[in-house]
């Protein structure tokens, strides 16, 4: 169930990631990050 308030920003966040070079920024850790969701 997705009854975090953050829940929907962080997914459309990774959305946009995953489906473009863009970054997003982590609560537990200082920094931009980019994650190479396609890499094996």
């Amino acid at each position: 169930a997705m009854t975090d308030n953050k829940h929907p920003a962080n997914y459309l966040q990774g959305l946009r990631d995953y489906f473009g070079a863009h970054t997003y920024e982590r609560t537990d850790r200082e920094g931009i990050f980019h994650t190479q969701w396609d890499e094996k």
